[in-house]
């Protein structure tokens, strides 16, 4: 095997990386990278990691670079971790975010090291090819920067988009929450029976449109009972006096056939009630919010009319 060949087969698994030591460990001599360095068919881009010329430069290349910098119990953590999951309601911050277990860790340019006595494997995984801590150990790692209002978006995001589960993530929480601060407060949020707290993030930007569009707050998270007691079901905003509903529909919480019964259900026993149901979806909540506005105005003004 040529050494092109050699370094193109360490590379190629590492989105075009390589460590110093996997060369040696392949047989390449330091002599040969020197000179591959020097020839520009390599790039070094930290301490002992290269890059093959030519191959793409991406955010997730450049967090694999610092992740094989760091050592052998790196991953990406913290803000650089949701990014990865696909969470967006987290600040990205201006440098990289690794978490590694040990004292002696290298200082890197545009990078932070996390230090850690604690990574356990069931809280690393591997997204677009860079270790990563799991969705639930970046909300418990990330738990402590954010604020009251903040942290319960960024639990909403991580369940919504299924990097981790509510009982997964409850459970870590639980486990890891001494010594971190706010970690007890995802396990409030995530504990059986915490619907009573635990609003969906379309729920919040909802009430936000809503308040914002100068129109009355309703009641959330409300249950309903029909005329004889029976349990109806619980709905996501109700304006008791106007009988008017609102129900918004995520993106993940209403594919599954169950979720498209219970939808139908509730518009029937809202009919039958006498109720006004309007479902509101991601789309028009976040893009189209004047729509949202002016639908919840229409359906108050009729009713008080009424």
């Amino acid at each position: 095997m040529t050494r092109r060949a050699a370094i193109q087969a360490l590379a190629e698994p590492q989105l075009g990386l390589f460590t110093w030591t996997q060369a040696c460990e392949a047989g390449i001599k330091k002599q040969t990278l020197y000179r591959l360095v020097d020839s520009g068919e390599i790039q070094r881009l930290h301490h002992r990691v290269y890059r093959l010329t030519g191959v793409p430069q991406s955010f997730s290349s450049t967090v694999l670079a610092a992740v094989l910098a760091t050592g052998p119990t790196s991953v990406a953590s913290h803000a650089t971790a949701a990014l990865l999951h696909g969470i967006r309601c987290v600040p990205p911050t201006p440098q990289h975010e690794i978490c590694a277990v040990g004292s002696a860790l290298p200082l890197l340019d545009g990078v932070t090291v996390h230090r850690t006595r604690r990574l356990d494997g069931l809280d690393i995984t591997v997204v677009n090819g860079v270790p990563v801590t799991t969705g639930a150990r970046t909300v418990v790692d990330l738990a402590g920067r954010l604020t009251r209002e903040e942290l319960p978006n960024l639990v909403d995001e991580a369940i919504c988009r299924r990097t981790t589960s509510r009982w997964w993530l409850y459970r870590r929480a639980s486990e890891l929450q001494i010594g971190r601060p706010r970690v007890d407060r995802v396990v409030r949020l995530t504990a059986p029976g915490a619907e009573g707290e635990f609003w969906s993030w379309l729920e919040r930007k909802g009430n936000w449109v809503l308040r914002n569009g100068g129109l009355p707050e309703p009641e959330w998270n409300v249950k309903l009972f029909d005329d004889g007691g029976r349990f109806l079901g619980i709905v996501d905003a109700f304006y008791a006096w106007a009988r008017v509903i609102l129900q918004f529909d995520g993106l993940q919480f209403h594919r599954l056939p169950e979720q498209r019964q219970r939808d139908v259900e509730q518009g029937n026993w809202a009919a039958l009630g006498q109720y006004c149901l309007l479902r509101f979806t991601w789309r028009d909540v976040v893009e189209r919010p004047e729509y949202v506005v002016t639908q919840v105005r229409l359906a108050l003004t009729r009713r008080c009319v009424g």
